[in-house]
């Protein structure tokens, strides 16, 4: 313990001013990602895009983000309110192209009729 360096109260206050220096670097470069992020969800949500594609894309600056939306281009929008698809609801019963083949009618339910018997 004899070897065990001291500090003079001049350098412990470099140590800690630097350390403060690199902290404060660190969340300001924390904040101003942070807002940037919010601005881009903003800007994707105000263009029709999904705002969680803020997360996917590359940008550090206003620019590149700007860039970065742009390149978007025709991407996934959002659903306009009031959109309803013309198929996938399940509303539309298929076409039975094999028993229209044979000249069949439609729409008989087998699982009720083996259900009958």
């Amino acid at each position: 313990m004899e070897n065990e360096k001291t500090f003079t109260q001049e350098e412990v206050n470099k140590i800690v001013s630097s350390r403060l220096k690199e902290e404060r670097a660190k969340m300001e470069k924390e904040f101003s990602a942070k807002m940037l992020n919010e601005k881009a969800r903003g800007i994707l949500k105000e263009k029709g895009f999904n705002p969680d594609l803020a997360n996917a894309l590359k940008y550090d600056s206003e620019e590149t983000l700007m860039q970065s939306i742009e390149l978007l281009g025709g991407g996934e929008r959002i659903q306009k309110p009031g959109y309803n698809p013309n198929s996938g609801s399940g509303n539309v019963k298929p076409k039975d192209s094999i028993r229209e083949a044979f000249g069949l009618p439609s729409g008989r339910n087998y699982s009720e009729e083996v259900g009958a018997h």
